[in-house]
């Protein structure tokens, strides 16, 4: 499974790195939501299954980042990750499909990226 991630602390984007290639993902990282929407447009059609962002990233926050991911992909889940829930609007809570409160154990994000996952592939096999 792939997980677009995208935190700016350098500490914490290596951790979860590490976290995440334990539990055998593939990880691609980014330190800003910029360079991960370009990663989209190169990318062609090798999407992630999950995108997992900080909040409060240096270039634009992770809801507005959410929000531009399901304007081209609204299929792939995104899981917000953020010290101060307090931050994040309910308009934003919308935007998202999961939200993790810092600090969490890795367990914990791992099977949120689960959840999400699964939830989406269970909406994309309902008859319309």
């Amino acid at each position: 499974m792939k997980v677009l991630l995208v935190e700016d602390q350098t500490d914490i984007r290596d951790v979860l790195v590490i976290v995440l290639k334990m539990k055998e993902y593939e990880v691609v990282p980014f330190d800003c939501a910029l360079p991960a929407l370009a990663w989209f447009a190169v990318s062609g059609q090798v999407m992630p299954d999950v995108v997992v962002t900080d909040y409060n990233l240096t270039c634009m926050n992770g809801a507005e980042l959410a929000r531009d991911v399901k304007g081209f992909a609204p299929n792939i889940p995104v899981i917000l990750i953020t010290g101060n829930l307090g931050d994040v609007s309910d308009e934003e809570r919308g935007l998202v499909d999961g939200i993790l409160r810092k600090p969490f154990q890795p367990d914990a994000l791992t099977d949120m990226i689960q959840r999400v996952v699964n939830s989406k592939v269970k909406e994309n096999l309902q008859p319309v």
